[in-house]
Protein backbone atom coordinates (compact mmCIF):
# COMPACT_ATOMS: atom_id res chain seq x y z
CA UNK A 1 0.00 0.00 0.00
CA UNK A 2 2.91 2.31 0.01
CA UNK A 3 2.84 5.31 -2.09
CA UNK A 4 -1.12 5.17 -2.34
CA UNK A 5 -1.37 8.46 -0.25
CA UNK A 6 -2.74 11.24 -2.34
CA UNK A 7 -4.32 13.75 -0.66
CA UNK A 8 -4.76 14.67 2.97
CA UNK A 9 -7.19 17.41 4.50
CA UNK A 10 -7.57 18.23 8.25
CA UNK A 11 -11.65 20.66 8.39
CA UNK A 12 -12.22 22.71 11.07
CA UNK A 13 -15.77 21.97 12.99
CA UNK A 14 -17.44 24.62 10.63
CA UNK A 15 -16.51 22.98 7.66
CA UNK A 16 -12.90 25.49 7.20
CA UNK A 17 -9.76 24.19 5.66
CA UNK A 18 -6.99 24.01 8.07
CA UNK A 19 -4.49 21.75 6.19
CA UNK A 20 -4.88 21.07 2.09
CA UNK A 21 -2.03 18.62 1.91
CA UNK A 22 -1.63 17.07 -1.83
CA UNK A 23 1.42 14.05 -2.27
CA UNK A 24 1.28 13.66 -5.85
CA UNK A 25 2.94 14.95 -8.82
CA UNK A 26 0.06 15.19 -10.99
CA UNK A 27 -2.25 18.35 -9.31
CA UNK A 28 -4.25 18.88 -12.65
CA UNK A 29 -7.10 17.51 -11.36
CA UNK A 30 -7.78 19.65 -7.70
CA UNK A 31 -8.64 17.28 -4.74
CA UNK A 32 -9.73 19.84 -2.72
CA UNK A 33 -13.34 19.50 -4.64
CA UNK A 34 -13.38 15.52 -3.83
CA UNK A 35 -12.81 16.14 -0.26
CA UNK A 36 -15.47 19.17 0.38
CA UNK A 37 -17.73 16.61 -1.36
CA UNK A 38 -16.84 14.42 1.42
CA UNK A 39 -18.18 16.50 4.01
CA UNK A 40 -21.83 15.87 3.28
CA UNK A 41 -21.20 11.98 4.16
CA UNK A 42 -19.38 12.93 6.86
CA UNK A 43 -22.32 14.76 8.17
CA UNK A 44 -24.48 11.93 8.05
CA UNK A 45 -22.27 9.80 9.65
CA UNK A 46 -22.33 11.98 12.54
CA UNK A 47 -25.88 12.17 12.92
CA UNK A 48 -25.78 8.12 12.56
CA UNK A 49 -23.33 8.38 15.38
CA UNK A 50 -25.12 10.08 18.22
CA UNK A 51 -28.37 8.18 16.81
CA UNK A 52 -26.57 4.83 17.83
CA UNK A 53 -24.72 6.88 21.53
CA UNK A 54 -21.41 5.30 20.12
CA UNK A 55 -19.79 9.10 20.54
CA UNK A 56 -16.25 7.19 21.18
CA UNK A 57 -16.01 6.06 17.25
CA UNK A 58 -13.77 8.24 15.87
CA UNK A 59 -12.70 6.25 12.59
CA UNK A 60 -15.56 6.46 10.05
CA UNK A 61 -14.18 4.53 7.77
CA UNK A 62 -14.43 3.92 4.09
CA UNK A 63 -16.41 7.48 2.54
CA UNK A 64 -16.73 6.57 -0.63
CA UNK A 65 -14.77 6.43 -3.99
CA UNK A 66 -13.56 9.40 -5.97
CA UNK A 67 -13.61 8.28 -9.90
CA UNK A 68 -11.55 10.60 -11.78
CA UNK A 69 -9.66 10.62 -14.44
CA UNK A 70 -6.23 9.65 -13.65
CA UNK A 71 -7.51 7.07 -11.78
CA UNK A 72 -9.93 5.46 -9.08
CA UNK A 73 -9.52 7.15 -4.92
CA UNK A 74 -11.35 5.94 -2.04
CA UNK A 75 -11.79 8.60 0.95
CA UNK A 76 -11.60 7.86 4.67
CA UNK A 77 -12.42 9.73 7.14
CA UNK A 78 -11.86 10.52 10.76
CA UNK A 79 -13.64 12.35 13.47
CA UNK A 80 -11.89 14.55 16.46
CA UNK A 81 -13.82 14.69 20.15
CA UNK A 82 -13.69 18.44 19.01
CA UNK A 83 -15.61 18.15 15.62
CA UNK A 84 -12.34 18.21 13.07
CA UNK A 85 -12.66 16.65 10.81
CA UNK A 86 -9.61 14.47 8.87
CA UNK A 87 -9.99 12.95 5.73
CA UNK A 88 -7.33 10.98 3.35
CA UNK A 89 -7.72 9.99 -0.02
CA UNK A 90 -5.87 7.15 -1.17
CA UNK A 91 -4.99 5.54 -4.45
CA UNK A 92 -7.36 2.57 -4.68
CA UNK A 93 -6.22 -0.73 -4.62
CA UNK A 94 -8.92 -3.19 -4.07
CA UNK A 95 -6.92 -6.30 -3.51
CA UNK A 96 -4.69 -4.53 -0.39
CA UNK A 97 -7.32 -2.61 1.38
CA UNK A 98 -6.62 -2.59 5.23
CA UNK A 99 -9.24 -0.76 7.31
CA UNK A 100 -6.61 -1.48 10.30
CA UNK A 101 -3.87 0.01 8.49
CA UNK A 102 -6.08 3.17 7.39
CA UNK A 103 -7.44 3.51 10.66
CA UNK A 104 -4.14 3.79 12.30
CA UNK A 105 -2.96 6.21 9.32
CA UNK A 106 -5.67 8.54 10.92
CA UNK A 107 -4.80 8.08 14.19
CA UNK A 108 -1.55 8.71 14.04
CA UNK A 109 -2.79 12.14 11.47
CA UNK A 110 -4.76 13.35 14.56
CA UNK A 111 -2.02 13.15 17.03
CA UNK A 112 0.11 14.90 14.54
CA UNK A 113 -2.07 17.49 14.41
CA UNK A 114 -2.67 17.70 18.15
CA UNK A 115 0.95 17.35 18.61
CA UNK A 116 1.65 20.67 16.34
CA UNK A 117 -1.40 22.72 17.85
CA UNK A 118 -0.41 22.14 21.41
CA UNK A 119 2.90 23.77 20.84
CA UNK A 120 2.93 26.99 22.39
CA UNK A 121 4.50 28.55 19.63
CA UNK A 122 1.93 27.08 17.12
CA UNK A 123 1.75 29.47 13.96
CA UNK A 124 -0.70 28.32 11.36
CA UNK A 125 1.84 28.01 8.72
CA UNK A 126 3.15 25.23 10.96
CA UNK A 127 0.83 22.61 8.74
CA UNK A 128 2.31 23.99 5.80
CA UNK A 129 6.35 23.49 6.75
CA UNK A 130 8.37 21.34 5.13
CA UNK A 131 8.68 19.11 8.71
CA UNK A 132 5.30 18.77 9.19
CA UNK A 133 4.77 18.02 5.80
CA UNK A 134 7.59 15.16 6.12
CA UNK A 135 6.87 13.74 9.24
CA UNK A 136 3.16 13.52 7.79
CA UNK A 137 4.83 11.40 5.08
CA UNK A 138 6.92 9.35 6.93
CA UNK A 139 3.68 8.09 8.72
CA UNK A 140 1.81 7.35 5.90
CA UNK A 141 4.90 5.28 4.41
CA UNK A 142 5.80 3.80 7.46
CA UNK A 143 1.84 2.85 8.13
CA UNK A 144 0.65 1.71 4.38
CA UNK A 145 3.93 -0.23 3.17
CA UNK A 146 2.76 -3.24 2.32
Amino acid sequence: MEGLLVFVAVISKDNKPIILQEFRSNTDITMHFVVYSSLDIIERKIVEIRDSNEMTKNYLGYLGPALLGEGDYALYGWLSFTGVKFVAVLKENYEQRNDEKIKSLMQKLEQLYIKTISNPFHDPSDFTSVKFIDKLQKKAKRILKA
